[in-house]
């Protein structure tokens, strides 16, 4: 069960996100975005468990040293699941720029000319070497 502080703050959380104000950042995890206040952060990541066949939400707070100091998850069947859900979405959107993206490759499709670069850019779109250091 989720406490009404947890639900107003998700409530406020999900509304800003929409209106595009809060900046969510990713994290080494591929599904979890976080968005850092003062003194605190908090962190939104969903999982799927193909054996039980149900989807997850999971929140948690932590404090300026990282040190995660509350938490909860629930499954698909609470009430609060697509609201959390929903959240998530919003900043998975906002920290990996899809909005940005999708707007830049449509202003090229309605430029005139050529679409798309002739070479991959120099530098690695990806993030990542494929190169293994060792």
């Amino acid at each position: 069960m989720i406490s009404d502080d947890y639900i107003h703050l998700v409530e406020k959380l999900v509304e800003r996100t929409k209106a595009g104000e809060v900046n969510w950042k990713s994290t080494v995890s591929d599904n979890e975005f976080m968005v850092y206040f003062k003194n605190f952060s908090l962190s939104v990541s969903t999982s799927y468990d193909p054996d039980e066949d149900r989807g997850f939400a999971y929140l948690s707070l932590r404090n300026d040293s990282g040190k995660e100091i509350d938490k909860f998850w629930i499954d698909q069947d609470d009430e609060h699941f697509q609201m959390i859900s929903d959240m998530h979405a919003g900043a998975r959107r906002k920290a990996f720029r899809i909005d940005e993206a999708l707007h830049t490759i449509m202003s090229e499709l309605n430029s005139d000319g050529a679409v798309g670069l002739k070479k991959k850019p120099a530098k690695n779109v990806d993030n990542f070497d494929d190169d293994i250091p060792f």
